[in-house]
């Protein structure tokens, strides 16, 4: 006996492209910022221009996800960012106080332009979070976000209409039967262990407990 293994899948370009439709040649994807495979950081860089230009204004928080000022679709504007998945994506490192992150661990693909729908962020090698990296009194909200995947949400809090868009992500997720609140958190965490109870078992023989 080896003991229990962690099956999970690699969130790169060809992940993507089966999950949200193309081949993996149509995506660029990050590890940690630097391209995997055939990927480039055309896109990339395109993104992180328009972030660091400012995104106070209403005009360019639209821009970046490829709108005009009334939320209308431009052809000519090229959608970067998904905003709802990378609220939820900075959401949950908040929430389980991952370390060793934002500038580091993360994965993100991005769907080559025109027909881009915005870079998808991926929580990636965080077993740091909800462990030994944090506890009830970890802040995980108030770091310097100007390097890493964290940057865009640098500069994207500076603008009003994403501060609600994040706070109305917050009231769903930690309220109401949210699923980060602690009775849905824990009835999960429950069903988890109890499939893999017997085995830990076998794996505390193993290895000690």
């Amino acid at each position: 006996y080896w003991g229990m293994y962690n099956l999970v899948e690699r969130p790169d370009a060809s992940f993507s492209g089966s999950y949200f439709g193309g081949t993996e040649e149509d995506w660029d994807g990050l590890n940690a910022g630097f391209p995997i495979g055939e990927s480039n950081t055309g896109t990339k860089d395109a993104m992180l221009a328009q972030i660091r230009s400012g995104m106070t204004d209403n005009t360019s928080y639209q821009k970046i996800q490829g709108l005009n000022l009334d939320g209308t679709v431009n052809p000519a504007f090229d959608d970067l960012m998904d905003i709802d998945n990378y609220i939820d994506y900075m959401l949950v490192n908040f929430w389980g106080g991952t370390g060793d992150w934002p500038g580091h661990n993360y994965y993100a693909v991005c769907h080559r332009t025109p027909a881009s729908t915005g870079f998808k962020s991926y929580i990636w090698d965080s077993e740091a979070a909800l462990s030994t990296w944090s506890d009830l009194t970890t802040d995980n909200t108030t770091p310097s976000f100007h390097a890493g995947w964290g940057e865009p949400y640098g500069a994207m809090r500076q603008n009003a209409e994403f501060r609600l868009r994040f706070a109305d992500h917050v009231q769903k997720q930690l309220f109401d039967d949210g699923e980060a609140t602690p009775h849905v958190v824990s009835n999960r965490y429950l069903e988890v262990t109890t499939m893999i109870e017997d085995a830990i078992i076998a794996e505390s023989a193993r290895w000690g407990n």
